[in-house]
């Protein structure tokens, strides 16, 4: 690999902008040091402070409402088993000292003299709600129920909690609960998705939500009246809302295949104003929203990514409409004008739907060219312009990349995003095979030189392509797969189960589907090279399925190999192991399609 190309992956990242109450500082994540930590931004300025390091990374911050404070979500070697740290001046301590368990910020009281949050301490399965006294440093129990909950918002008077309850991703109720008493009510009437959902004042609730629409909008609540009335939405789904109750302003996302635009409204007015000054792209998102008002709602902070410029964070001044970057990650000295940008195209499907996709082109090859498909995961996700320094190598090695956004992406309303839900899971996998034909019948691609790549739920598809149309693949790249469903549910997070039954099946009542399309019972069918990776502390899809893929394949003489990391989890976010794993993926797949490329002219 040369250097060029390797300092693909040593541009840093800064991301989950948050203003602290002084009103002056600027609040965010950043990998600056190679693992993620806390950073401030004050005022003038000119190279921001460290805040917090813990033992491992930060997943986010929320500041306090009272100025200087904050609690960060941590965890060690990427196991998600999450810890809170109050951060007051220069001094910090844990607020839980319990690795065994989960425990997830909530929201601050008004005051700033207390926090809620929820964990899952009584039973691994479920999250409870807790709210945590700062200053005589105790914690009670607000909430125990079996289910999933989290804390969106605490009311402006202080007395009640705004409760987001769980059934899948896109399946929520609201609840209310008194903080004095622990009385807790239902706030919605019936299941959907309730996202974002904030106080905008003691009666009214601001929301994203799907309820009776096939594309997400933003409604307002009426607390004592439970009745919502739609304030934003129409064909274009939007991706996130945030709220600034003092100003009565939310800023929302559209979603433009996958490309977002930022508004600015005024709640009593509507009178709106787009966000300039953002270069294509979309909100990067990673643990937290990537849009914050500061406390007045003079200031916007908008984490945003890129295909040409990495992940930083912008400030939007709401009086004067401008937007500067406030962060500038170091981009390790690589040349923007150098990268790729995708367009959007569309290919048929088996069934006549258009599968939308990023497309990027390589100027590097002579002919049709060798081709990736680039598989997210979730499934409920979306390719979007962004920063990926892994298609950027692969664009810049000769290989074209297709990211198809196959059924089962959001950003295309509900029924597109269900159209993959169980019995339906390998219509999803039919839509790979689709775009390997489209490449090769189009000519965008070498036909005896198509890849596919993929993580999490990707790394299913991948394995799945392998072993469903095994003809049309000359290797595969499968991070954090999943490669047997009765085996991943039964040994995924007990938190996360109930949810990822809701979309892949339960055991209960789905066993035998799930064993016929699991890539692990059908891998004498695979030809391809494989290639694995996989975090040893994965909590969500645990590595004994990268494991058990690798020695059935062995066992059957098929080429595979595993790469391990052992400090990591689900998302390789250490600069150490993103410079170890993704250069080997891309070597590998070099190696696999040149010497594909070789076979084919030798047959002719």
């Amino acid at each position: 690999m040369s250097d060029r190309l390797a300092r693909l992956f040593l541009v840093r990242s800064a991301y989950g902008g948050r203003f602290d109450a002084d009103g002056r500082t600027l609040l965010f994540v950043a990998d600056l040091a190679g693992v993620p930590q806390a950073w401030a931004l004050r005022t003038g300025a000119r190279w921001p402070e460290l805040v917090l390091a813990p033992r491992d990374r930060v997943q986010d911050l929320h500041p306090s409402p009272t100025p200087g404070a904050l609690v960060a979500n941590t965890d060690v070697g990427g196991d998600e088993q999450t810890q809170l740290i109050l951060v007051r001046g220069s001094e910090a301590s844990a607020v839980v000292d319990d690795p065994a368990h989960v425990h997830r910020f909530g929201s601050w009281s008004p005051d700033g003299k207390s926090f809620a949050f929820v964990a899952n301490t009584r039973d691994p399965r479920w999250f409870d709600v807790y709210v945590r006294d700062v200053a005589r440093g105790t914690t009670r129990l607000l909430l125990s129920h079996d289910s999933t909950n989290a804390v969106a918002d605490w009311s402006p008077d202080g007395s009640r909690l705004l409760v987001q309850r769980s059934f899948s991703n896109s399946e929520h109720e609201l609840w209310l609960v008194e903080v004095a008493t622990d009385a807790a009510r239902p706030l919605t009437a019936r299941r959907a998705k309730y996202e974002d959902a904030r106080f905008l004042d003691a009666d009214t609730i601001i929301v994203r939500t799907d309820l009776d629409r096939d594309r997400v909008g933003v409604a307002l609540l009426a607390v004592d009246l439970a009745a919502m009335t739609s304030i934003v939405g129409g064909d274009v789904e939007i991706d996130r809302v945030a709220l600034a109750p003092e100003a009565r302003l939310i800023a929302y996302a559209l979603n433009r295949d996958g490309a977002n635009e930022i508004v600015v409204r005024s709640i009593d007015s509507g009178v709106e104003r787009r966000v300039s000054g953002l270069p294509r792209g979309a909100l990067y998102e990673y643990w937290q929203s990537g849009l914050a008002f500061d406390r007045r709602g003079r200031h916007l902070a908008i984490s945003w990514t890129a295909e040409r410029e990495g992940v930083d964070v912008f400030v939007h001044d709401v009086a004067t409409g401008k937007t500067r970057q406030a962060t500038h990650a170091p981009k390790a000295g690589v040349n923007p004008r150098l990268l790729a940008e995708s367009e959007v195209v569309r290919y048929p499907a088996f069934d006549g739907r258009e599968i939308p996709a990023l497309w990027y082109p390589t100027r590097r090859a002579s002919g049709a060219p060798p081709c990736v498909v680039y598989v997210h995961g979730g499934p409920e996700s979306q390719h979007r312009p962004s920063w990926l320094p892994a298609v950027q190598h692969l664009v810049a090695s000769g290989f074209a990349v297709l990211a198809p956004n196959v059924r089962g992406s959001t950003g295309y309303g509900n029924e597109y995003e269900h159209a993959d839900d169980v019995r339906k899971r390998m219509d999803s996998v039919r839509d790979l095979a689709g775009a390997a034909a489209w490449l090769a019948e189009s000519g965008r691609a070498d036909p005896e030189r198509i890849a596919v790549w993929g993580g999490s739920y990707g790394g299913f598809m991948v394995l799945a392509a392998l072993t469903t149309d095994p003809e049309l693949w000359a290797a595969g790249v499968c991070l954090v797969g999943i490669g047997n469903f009765v085996t991943f549910l039964q040994a995924t997070g007990a938190y996360r189960r109930h949810l990822r039954e809701a979309e892949y099946g339960s055991l209960q009542h789905d066993r035998d589907f799930l064993e016929s399309i699991s890539p692990i019972n059908h891998l004498d069918r695979i030809r391809a090279p494989l290639l694995l990776i996989h975090g040893a502390n994965d909590p969500r899809v645990p590595i004994a399925e990268a494991e058990q893929m690798v020695n059935r394949l062995r066992e059957l003489g098929r080429p595979a190999d595993l790469i391990r990391l052992e400090d990591e989890g689900h998302q390789i976010a250490k600069l150490k192991n993103r410079l170890l794993a993704y250069p080997a993926a891309i070597e590998f797949l070099r190696k696999r399609l040149h010497a594909a490329r070789r076979a084919a002219v030798a047959a002719q």
